[in-house]
């Protein structure tokens, strides 16, 4: 049953972040396809050119937005809530001064900004300046928008983050061709509907992270270089691969633009970005159970997770694929490529692409597992290697020492993904250590814990109650910690069954709600129980009553049995209570 409920955990986040991570991508796709239709290819180019500055938004966003909910999601497995308030904070405060700096400083070197980027003299390099001007105006919500929407999705609000993302790509569409079209404003339009969708969404989740903060909140002492470095070490191999992606786009930019290749660039690199959208909808599923999971030590579950992310992403590669090698005209269609060379180019580029999407596949899968269970070095390693160092190798040896120009290019980036496999292999040998390359000393020992999951039903919660004394005797527990143990998983047990039943009432018949008991002496002697739950927020740390009497007095004919709860807190040492992946988790130490 464990299995099945991390499955359709992992596919509950998946089908949300799969959305967000495609509708973002259609976005950032959306001034492309206007540009080339509206502008022609001159702004295909412009748009191209400015990729670079794309990718440094998403650097800038990695480090805070992707880096911070991955030690988020370990705290708050922890349960320490203190931790997660001073991380949001930071990444909030980090991504607006980051989007501050690097938009005034790439404003004042404008032009020899746009020079370095590889745009010509004369009309090109008008239209680059107009569309990179405009983004660098906007960069401080351009950064921030993704940083809130990934905190939204770690915040178990993955429906609420998908809206956002789905309603302001919707208006930038709106907006670009109502300024492009209407307005006349070309690619100085485009680019402006880009920031104001942005600055919507901003709004947006801004609001509802900040309603959603009550478990942790913000924090005023938020800042510590060495919460910056703990939010920056798993951060900065995401935003490594992004960095990697922005030097080479500079160089394949500057070796195409001569043949009028970059924009036939421009469109196979956003159809790999489409790609690893597809992509990212799996990593964004992984990341918080794994960071939930590998924070509560529990390796059955971390295992569970990778598997259901790498099938699933090999079925996003075998139809990426199949689009990639039959849809080449379709797709010079959609993005307004005319002439018959570039149609030619454009084809034959997205069929050597159409391959790589399996070798990318199994890439990007290590690089986000080892990210979130704590080996980085691995993960910055296979970015490294994937994103820069074996595409250039590979476009010198095709272009340069075998001389096959403009395709050698895209064959130099289509075999990086498979160079960077042959050296994971080498370098880890996982033929000795695993796939996964997961050590024991990572997780915490199942010995002599119980652990059972139980359907939220009064006849599965007399059993587990039976059950729960023939483990205590068992394990030679005294009676006095006996009947404790007893008490705590009745009080709950009963609480859980009896919101199961009148959430049935109410006609939500469609879920089945469960709860996982877990029970672990510790090595002091002491007890450690945990009721985890899919149900939806109840808040049983909420109370705070000092007095017994007054335990007495509270409402007898509400669905949670504040007595019991009460008697609970005041008899353990320490209890905890935290929301995450849906889950509502209550844990004290008797």
């Amino acid at each position: 049953m464990e299995q099945k409920l991390v499955k359709e955990t992992f596919f509950k986040f998946f089908t949300t972040a799969l959305a967000s991570s495609v509708t973002l991508s259609v976005l950032s796709m959306t001034d492309l396809m206007i540009a080339g239709n509206v502008v022609g290819e001159k702004g295909l180019a412009a748009v191209s050119l400015a990729l670079p500055v794309v990718i440094l938004v998403q650097i800038a966003s990695a480090l805070w937005g992707t880096g911070g909910a991955i030690v988020f999601s370990a705290r708050l497995g922890e349960g320490d809530l203190r931790a997660c308030g001073r991380i949001l904070t930071l990444s909030l405060a980090g991504a607006l001064a980051s989007g501050l700096l690097l938009g005034a400083g790439g404003l004042f070197f404008l032009r020899p900004l746009v020079s370095l980027l590889g745009a010509a003299d004369g009309e090109e390099f008008y239209l680059a300046s107009q569309y990179v001007g405009v983004l660098l105006a906007g960069m401080p919500v351009m950064i921030l928008s993704p940083v809130m929407i990934t905190y939204l999705r770690n915040d178990s609000r993955q429906g609420y983050s998908m809206a956002c993302v789905v309603i302001c790509s919707l208006l930038n569409i709106v907006l670009s061709l109502f300024a492009g079209i209407v307005l006349k404003l070309g690619i100085l339009g485009i680019g402006g509907a880009t920031v104001v969708s942005q600055l919507v969404c901003c709004v947006l989740a801004g609001g509802k992270l900040l309603q959603q903060s009550r478990l942790y909140g913000l924090a005023r002492d938020a800042f510590s270089l060495r919460l910056m470095g703990e939010i920056f070490k798993p951060g900065s191999t995401v935003a490594l691969i992004f960095f990697c992606q922005m030097l080479l786009t500079v160089v394949v930019n500057r070796t195409l633009n001569a043949e009028g290749g970059a924009a036939v660039y421009a469109v196979i690199k956003y159809l790999i970005n489409f790609l690893f959208a597809l992509f990212d909808g799996v990593t964004g599923a992984m990341q918080p159970m794994l960071g939930i999971y590998y924070g509560e030590r529990e390796q059955q579950n971390v295992r569970a997770t990778a598997r259901y992310a790498f099938c699933t992403m090999a079925v996003l590669a075998l139809l990426m694929f199949l689009l990639l090698e039959l849809g080449g005209p379709l797709l010079c269609g959609i993005f307004g490529v005319e002439t018959p060379r570039m149609q030619e180019m454009t084809i034959a580029a997205s069929r050597i692409i159409g391959v790589y999407c399996f070798g990318a596949a199994a890439v990007t899968f290590l690089n986000a597992f080892y990210r979130c269970v704590g080996r980085e070095r691995i993960s910055f390693l296979l970015g490294l290697f994937d994103n820069l160092l074996f595409p250039l190798a590979g476009i010198f040896l095709y272009v340069q020492l075998l001389s096959m120009g403009t395709m050698g290019v895209f064959l130099g980036i289509g075999s990086s993904a498979f160079f960077t496999l042959l050296f994971w292999a080498l370098l880890c040998r996982p033929w000795k250590h695993g796939i996964l390359l997961l050590r024991k000393e990572q997780f915490s020992s199942q010995e002599n814990e119980y652990h059972k999951i139980i359907s939220a039903t009064f006849q599965e919660a007399v059993q587990i109650t039976e059950s729960v004394e023939e483990y205590c005797e068992e394990h030679a527990i005294s009676p006095k910690k006996q009947y404790y143990i007893s008490l705590f998983i009745e009080e709950l047990i009963i609480n859980v069954v009896g919101l199961a039943e009148e959430s049935r009432g109410h006609g939500r018949t469609a879920k089945t709600y469960y709860a996982d008991i877990r029970i672990a002496p510790q090595a002091d002697g002491s007890i450690w129980l945990r009721i985890r739950d899919n149900l939806t927020e109840w808040m049983p740390a909420s109370m705070d009553i000092q007095d017994p009497s007054q335990l007495v007095q509270l409402d007898e004919d509400g669905s949670v049995n504040e007595l019991g709860i009460g008697i609970i807190k005041r008899l353990s040492k320490s209890y905890s209570y935290k929301r995450t992946i849906g889950f509502n988790n209550f844990s004290a130490i008797l």
